[in-house]
């Protein structure tokens, strides 16, 4: 992979560590509880090759950056860093649910994947090898973030979405998927519609902002963005009760 050993990710938290998607993999203790049934970052490691594909072939150039926002398992991400035609790619996440997945433990991927927590300020920023400049704010071409914001508070949004806007280059693309479900998991990580659910348990409500239609949605993007129309084939994950927006900067 590229070196990124001058990328540097600033913030003041690394994890959501007040959030149900942090205590569900964690206990009290800060020890990893063992889930019967694994849940959010825990699970997620998807990616898509025909997607990386017409992402480069939309640009007519190399050294695209790419950032994910919420990449858990990082599948999607490390493979558009291994891509010739990209130069930085990041992947985010401040769930501790990423340990669970392999890529997370590789020394290779540690200039890729970085902890930020998405709903505090955050700064990628590029320094100087040779020290002489000040550290410049990373653009990229690309912002994906797919099932994400659902796991946000309202009054958290105004936070992420700025954080997208001051990394997304003037002509980049911010794109990926939004659950229109909820998500509500038990101390084991069962659904309710699940036989081994545990009513009596602790609950952890994963999906903390739902809307049955995109309508709402469109109304929150459209206060910072653009929404265009999604310009992919793929739709990853291929929810059929997902969002799956695209937007660009105002």
């Amino acid at each position: 992979m590229k070196d990124q050993s001058n990328i540097n990710v600033v913030t003041a938290q690394e994890f959501c560590v007040n959030e149900p998607d942090y205590q569900i993999h964690v206990n009290e203790q800060g020890e990893f509880r063992q889930l019967k049934q694994n849940c959010s970052a825990g699970e997620d490691n998807h990616t898509d090759q025909t997607l990386i594909n017409e992402m480069m072939a939309r640009k007519l150039f190399d050294n695209v950056n790419v950032l994910d926002l919420g990449c858990a398992g990082a599948g999607l991400i490390l493979d558009l860093a291994k891509h010739p035609a990209t130069n930085v790619c990041i992947g985010l996440d401040g769930s501790p649910g990423v340990f669970k997945h392999p890529n997370w433990h590789v020394q290779e991927h540690r200039q890729v994947l970085r902890f930020a927590n998405l709903v505090e300020k955050f700064d990628i920023l590029e320094h100087d090898v040779n020290q002489e400049l000040s550290p410049i704010t990373v653009k990229f071409d690309y912002i994906t973030c797919y099932e994400v914001i659902e796991h946000f508070r309202q009054d958290q949004l105004d936070t992420f979405f700025t954080n997208v806007k001051n990394h997304l280059k003037d002509d980049g693309i911010f794109f990926g998927s939004i659950a229109l479900f909820s998500d509500i998991r038990d101390e084991n990580g069962w659904c309710p519609h699940q036989p081994q659910y545990n009513p009596n348990s602790r609950q952890y409500e994963l999906h903390k902002t739902v809307f049955e239609t995109q309508d709402p949605w469109d109304e929150i993007l459209s206060k910072y963005f653009k929404v265009i129309d999604h310009p992919w084939s793929i739709k990853m994950r291929n929810h059929h009760n997902s969002y799956y927006f695209a937007c660009e900067q105002k």
